[in-house]
């Protein structure tokens, strides 16, 4: 009997290092959201203004993004902010069912939606909630929600992206500063660092939107536009192909997706396709 030689082919398997990097994707994409609308429209977030928000959801917001809605006039607006934040990267928030993103405070109940991390673990695209309990002051209520833009340093400095009476800004603040109540007089606020960690149902990081129709040569419209976003952040396509028609560069593009993930490569976008675009999306 002939002696059994090793096999030189290596089992691939997920690896703790690909999960992180999906992760640390996910943060990122909640991170660039946070300086998009900071830098786009964070007036829109002041405590006089009317807000302007790109979920379609929110009641009277009959065009996003553009309808501004009155009924938010002179009101604190931190949880809008970070509800819109998670919105257009492509995650859920916690909302009621109404529409409106649940007040600050509320939203470390919804832990389906979250990881809880620790100050030592906390990252760029965390979100931290300030929850004042019973000590509260006039403008911001009983809780504060912020994006971190930066580590948490081990004097507790760390950079924020948050709600201030004149809008979404950029700035640095301390964890004990948060810790510390005035109406109070003492470092009473309780603190909660969290890792959101699920994205809307047909939503990749970022905002992209998987489309669901099956599309090949000749199709068109906001389905395909949708499909060539996706492929141009894989460099499968030139943002110039991205015209909104199933043209042959696209059929190029989905045929590599499909030789990657070892599907027949017929240039046609269907469910298979579609997941396995997901994945590779997910992985890059």
């Amino acid at each position: 009997m002939p002696p059994v030689i090793p096999s030189n082919r290596v089992e691939r398997r997920p690896t703790v290092r690909t999960a992180r990097s999906q992760s640390e994707k996910l943060s990122q994409a909640i991170l660039e959201s946070a300086q998009t609308l900071a830098r786009r429209s964070g007036k829109n977030y002041a405590t006089a203004a009317a807000l302007v928000s790109p979920n379609p959801a929110i009641p009277g917001n009959t065009h996003p993004n553009h309808t501004e809605i009155d009924s938010t006039r002179d009101k604190w607006k931190c949880n809008m902010f970070i509800g819109d934040v998670l919105f257009r990267a492509g995650f859920q928030a916690p909302s009621y069912p109404s529409g409106w993103y649940a007040l600050s405070q509320e939203w470390p109940n919804s832990r389906d939606l979250y990881e809880k991390v620790s100050v030592k673990d906390a990252r760029p695209g965390d979100l931290l909630i300030i929850d004042r309990g019973r000590f509260t002051d006039d403008v911001e209520g009983g809780g504060h929600g912020i994006v971190l833009a930066s580590k948490i340093a081990a004097n507790g400095d760390y950079d924020a992206i948050a709600v201030t009476g004149s809008g979404a800004i950029p700035h640095r603040r301390n964890m004990e500063s948060d810790r510390f109540n005035s109406a109070a007089g003492a470092p009473v606020n309780k603190l909660t660092l969290f890792r959101p960690k699920v994205l809307r149902p047909g939503m990749l990081p970022g905002g992209y939107r998987l489309p669901t129709a099956v599309l090949r040569r000749g199709s068109d419209g906001s389905a395909v536009s949708q499909l060539q976003r996706i492929l141009a952040k894989l460099n499968l396509v030139q943002q110039d192909d991205a015209d909104g028609h199933f043209n042959p560069a696209t059929e190029r593009a989905v045929k590599t997706v499909q030789r990657r993930a070892g599907l027949h490569a017929d240039g046609i976008y269907g469910p298979k396709t579609r997941a396995a675009l997901r994945a590779q999306f997910l992985a890059a």
